[in-house]
């Protein structure tokens, strides 16, 4: 861990593998060790094994969720449905510019 602080106005950016990042229906509960955010899906992409989705959190700022299609019982969702964004905060960098 770095203790490299941020001075007021700096910019950095929160870097998560989309693998690690979980879709949610809106409001669903969550584990304390997670961080959940609502946004609504922009694109969705269905690649075979997997979907990729992009959720726009505000505007201009968007996260890529790569979801395995493996479970035919997981959640299914579908573009411009509201949903959270959640991942486990070990699996979050921050990298500063």
């Amino acid at each position: 861990a770095s203790d490299r602080r941020l001075s007021p106005g700096a910019q950095a950016y929160l870097a998560i593998r989309p693998e690690k990042v979980q879709l949610y229906p809106q409001g669903a509960a969550h584990r304390p060790e997670e961080e959940r955010f609502s946004g609504v899906i922009v694109e969705a992409v269905f690649m075979g094994t997997d979907t990729r989705y992009v959720v726009e959190l505000a505007p201009e700022t968007r996260i890529v969720v790569r979801q395995q299609n493996m479970n035919q019982a997981a959640y299914q969702f579908g573009l411009h449905q509201q949903v959270d964004v959640g991942w486990e905060t070990v699996f979050a960098r921050l990298l500063v510019s």
